[in-house]
């Protein structure tokens, strides 16, 4: 099912030719809560959230360190507000490259907000390596899936544990 794009402080999601871009059901999109997004000429981060424990982010292109940093803001501000369980959920199957900056910080921030669930999506031996690199130093390891597909299968799973 494709709903029409929602209008975000940003304005409405377009694709660079400025046609709207539709709203999908996957990763609950179509029922996500404060919709952001970041994006350059490089790569671009979308982000919303599902009730006060559960953030979802989906990078696209080739990302660096503003990026991760708007990321890392989003669920500071939407998830880390409220109290434990907290779940995040990173669609990078669309990613093709991203900084050591973005490694980095993402990985700092994991360390010191220790989420209880923290999920990816990917296609590339690039992030593989990334995130067995973090995993070595997180709390709570990063689980990765190769497809969009089985990430939402995860975030069924655990909407169901959290009752969201």
């Amino acid at each position: 099912m494709v709903l029409p794009a929602p209008i975000s402080p940003e304005g409405p999601r377009v694709d660079p030719y400025g046609r709207l871009l539709p709203l999908t059901t996957l990763l609950a999109e179509s029922e996500g809560a404060d919709y952001r997004e970041h994006g350059d000429s490089r790569g671009k981060v979308r982000m919303w959230h599902l009730g006060r424990h559960i953030g979802v982010f989906q990078s696209m292109g080739a990302i660096g360190g503003p990026h991760a940093e708007r990321v890392i803001e989003f669920f500071q501000d939407t998830i880390e507000r409220h109290p434990r369980p907290w779940y995040a959920f990173g669609n990078w199957s669309e990613l093709d490259a991203y900084t050591s900056a973005v490694r980095t910080s993402m990985t700092r921030w994991q360390q010191d907000a220790a989420y209880d669930g923290l999920f990816v999506s990917h296609r590339s031996r690039l992030v593989t390596m990334g995130v067995n690199i973090a995993n070595a130093v997180l709390p709570q390891a990063i689980r990765m899936v190769d497809t969009e597909e089985a990430l939402d299968d995860l975030l069924v799973d655990v909407r169901r544990r959290v009752g969201v």
